[in-house]
């Protein structure tokens, strides 16, 4: 697996975004995702949530029973299923908000808003996108199908340092709008890199180093390493180069080596040369005659 620090998310900044259970991503994918985005087609923007409690993932279930026969004590093994959840705070104090989170009803007497102490559970797709702000990169995760309610443990939490949150917690379902797995699993959530988002995930070469020396016997072949820079810059192709071939040749050896052979006293200078933005480093080797030559 290639080292890649592109991939590195600081969750900075993020939000929500919500649409009816079983709505598809927008045709042009997930790229029109933003976190001031206010709607992409049916999908609309939570707004602020909170940033001491952020979301949070959990998975609950899977554990595993084991049955036995009289002849094989591990005869069959089953898992139960597994539930999970996503938690999080609204700091919206608004109508459309509230209504969201505990779906409740008009009150068009006095203007409030009724909801009861058994929750309403709401049937929802949701799209969680996570941005690093000094990176410019963004992570996404897309739950079609979740019941999507209040968090019984975080219902109502009033503050004097910092804003009211209003809880809520969503189970993710199985999903029809996701592609079936290999065996005909259904899936639950989808995850997007940012290069879904269509950042460019290719880390270029800033440089390329050699020893400034070298010597070989002619006749003999020797080992020279090279370091590209960063190491994990995306394009790792180089060739290699022999100013004098009468004096030394040079083949591409294993990773970061390439190989010089001693073909008659004297000096050349093997140059290694990267694909990506034409980086070079040189090594001026000198060829030393045979003993007793």
């Amino acid at each position: 697996m290639a080292i890649n620090t592109k991939s590195l998310v600081n969750a900075t900044r993020g939000t929500v975004f919500f649409a009816p259970a079983e709505t598809p991503l927008p045709e042009n994918g997930v790229s029109g995702f933003g976190v001031s985005t206010g709607t992409v087609g049916e999908w609309q923007n939570m707004g602020h949530t909170s940033n001491d409690n952020r979301l949070q993932f959990s998975a609950d279930g899977g554990d595993a029973t084991t049955l036995a026969t009289w002849l094989d004590p591990n005869a069959r093994t089953t898992y139960s299923d597994v539930t999970l959840t996503v938690t999080g705070a609204s700091v919206q104090a608004d109508r459309t908000s509230l209504k969201l989170i505990y779906n409740g009803w008009e009150d068009e007497k006095n203007g409030g808003l009724v909801t009861t102490n058994q929750k309403r559970e709401q049937k929802l797709a949701l799209f969680v996108l996570a941005y690093d702000a000094g990176q410019n990169v963004k992570f996404g995760v897309y739950m079609p199908n979740v019941s999507f309610a209040y968090d019984a443990s975080n219902m109502i939490s009033f503050s004097d340092s910092g804003f009211t949150e209003f809880g809520f917690s969503a189970n993710t379902q199985s999903s029809t709008v996701l592609p079936a797995g290999p065996n005909g699993e259904q899936g639950t959530f989808e995850l997007f890199d940012a290069a879904a988002f269509g950042t460019d995930m290719t880390v270029a070469v800033t440089g390329v180093s050699m020893p400034k020396t070298a010597s070989v016997a002619q006749g003999a072949s020797i080992d020279l390493a090279y370091t590209i820079t960063p190491a994990d810059a995306t394009n790792q192709k180089v060739t290699a180069s022999s100013s004098s071939e009468a004096n030394a040749t040079v083949t591409l050896g294993s990773a970061g080596k390439v190989t010089v052979r001693g073909v008659k006293a004297g000096s050349a200078n093997i140059t290694v040369t990267t694909e990506d933005g034409k980086k070079t480093a040189t090594t001026a080797v000198t060829v030393t005659a045979p003993a007793g030559a």
